[in-house]
């Protein structure tokens, strides 16, 4: 036995982990684990609430941020995602090592092989699937501003770096297109959910 693995992923503000909720009501027979990066173990959620901190937005530069978002995957993958793989359980993973190499490489420009990093990290495993929700930048500022939400570290980063983020996510999406679709996020919420179920019956013959 052994699961699927999918991630969603994108810009801020595209409601990718509402719809993780509604997937997993729709496919309650699929015995989905939801997981969310950085985050899911004592380590990632200490390392998330440091990456998240707006009080120390001068003091991680680029190449700490990417170590710590390694770090955060390597004890997510040993600890939570594969384990749950191999007892038969379907992972779903609210960002993965796409938004590493969308944030700090398209984003914060990092000269270096973040792929590379991203395959250490994960001993090389990769999802069956990765769901890009594609939303403009001020689009989803606007949506994250009407909900009330406080702006973090790396949302408060600026247009320009999330634009490069966003081409970032397009970028992967064309040279990978046997694992990645994109979903148009600007579209209310069940038109979405209805696209994302039809495309992981389509992928893994789920009804």
């Amino acid at each position: 036995m052994h699961g699927e693995f999918i991630s969603f992923d994108g810009p801020e503000g595209t409601g990718k982990s509402t719809v993780c909720g509604e997937i997993v009501k729709i496919f309650s027979d699929k015995d989905i684990l939801v997981v969310r990066e950085p985050g899911s173990t004592p380590v990632g959620e200490k390392i998330r609430a440091i990456l998240k901190s707006k009080d120390l937005i001068e003091h991680i530069p680029g190449r700490a941020e990417l170590f710590l978002f390694e770090a955060a995957r390597a004890c997510i993958i040993d600890q939570v995602i594969n384990p749950a793989l191999a007892a038969g359980k379907n992972v779903l993973c609210d960002r993965f090592f796409d938004s590493t190499t969308a944030y700090q490489g398209y984003g914060r420009e990092l000269d270096v092989d973040i792929e590379e990093m991203n395959m250490l990290a994960t001993n090389f495993l990769s999802p069956s699937l990765t769901i890009f929700f594609d939303l403009p930048y001020e689009v989803g500022r606007a949506r994250m501003a009407k909900r009330g939400q406080p702006t973090d570290r790396i949302e408060a980063a600026g247009e320009e770096f999330h634009n490069r983020v966003r081409h970032g996510f397009l970028s992967i999406a064309k040279l990978q297109p046997e694992r990645c679709r994109v979903v148009n996020a600007e579209k209310s919420l069940d038109e979405v959910v209805s696209e994302v179920c039809s495309i992981i019956k389509s992928k893994f013959g789920w009804n």
